[in-house]
């Protein structure tokens, strides 16, 4: 009898550790479920901000006016100036109408090469659709960039999207390293930030000591 209360509490024993791994399979299961489908919608959250109207018509507005805007950005006042064409032209062909309007559109694209650049964003995707679309926005959103990162003393405006139109461009994104590249373009951007946020505490603190002398 002592020998039968032994086995039972031994079969009581497999079927709790059975259980046990039941339901924590039962439980893994349910989170991927919800991790795949919380990066279902994310990935729909991000097709639906690059197909978005105000975004769609501002690379189009860009496009159809670039060699425009590239000699309005040549000019010492270029921010007035692009801030008048916009409300003219850009009014009248559905486009951005001011700079800040502008660069919130830009800002989602901003926004969207970080997301990618930290992996949060599912491989095909990425590489099916994403790279495709920054690469055809970029040319037409550079040199505005790089005339608000002279002007705003910002070297880091939208180095994100940059740095994923160049792995994208020269296949780093496609390779089998590219978990590691992001890495890489992310560490270089963070040295960069630091450096700009370096630069803009001096010139503040220099400027400080200036009009107190």
């Amino acid at each position: 009898m002592h020998t039968s209360w032994e086995a039972i509490s031994a079969i009581s024993s497999m079927l709790g550790i059975a259980l046990i791994a039941l339901a924590a399979w039962i439980a893994l299961g349910q989170l991927k479920e919800s991790a795949a489908v919380r990066r279902l919608q994310s990935t729909l959250g991000f097709i639906e901000q690059l197909q978005s109207s105000p975004l769609r018509n501002t690379r189009r507005f860009l496009g159809r006016h670039q060699a425009e805007i590239k000699e309005i950005l040549e000019n010492e006042d270029w921010i007035d100036e692009l801030n008048s064409f916009l409300h003219d032209r850009g009014r009248a062909d559905g486009g951005p109408t001011s700079l800040s309007e502008l660069r919130g559109s830009l800002a989602t694209l901003e926004f969207i090469a970080v997301l990618s650049l930290s992996n949060n964003m599912p491989g095909h995707v990425e590489r099916a659709y994403l790279a495709p679309t920054v690469i055809g926005y970029w040319p037409t959103v550079e040199p505005i960039a790089q005339a608000i990162r002279q002007n705003s003393g910002d070297p880091v405006y939208l180095q994100h999207l940059e740095s994923l139109v160049r792995i994208a461009i020269d296949g780093s994104l496609y390779g089998r390293h590219v978990k590691r590249v992001k890495r890489r373009e992310l560490r270089r951007l963070s040295v960069q930030a630091q450096i700009s946020v370096s630069r803009r505490q001096q010139f503040t603190t220099e400027n400080a000591i200036k009009s107190a002398t």
